[in-house]
């Protein structure tokens, strides 16, 4: 039980003292960065997908 209080109120020291958190402003800058990229790579893949569903409707069509 020692080693767990030990340890917790290590974990607590470490996340008060000596973790830097982002601003506000930087984390919605970064939010927003990554829903930007999230949005590019699904238009990428449906785009790739259509192209695969017509090169296949191309060659089953015949």
């Amino acid at each position: 039980m020692e080693k767990l209080t030990v340890y917790l109120k290590e974990v607590y020291v470490e996340l008060k003292e000596r973790t830097t958190w982002p601003t506000f402003k930087q984390l919605q800058k970064d939010s927003f960065l990554v829903l930007g990229a999230s949005i590019v790579f699904a238009l990428m893949i449906k785009v790739m997908n259509l192209g695969f569903h017509k090169v296949m409707d191309l060659i089953y069509n015949l």
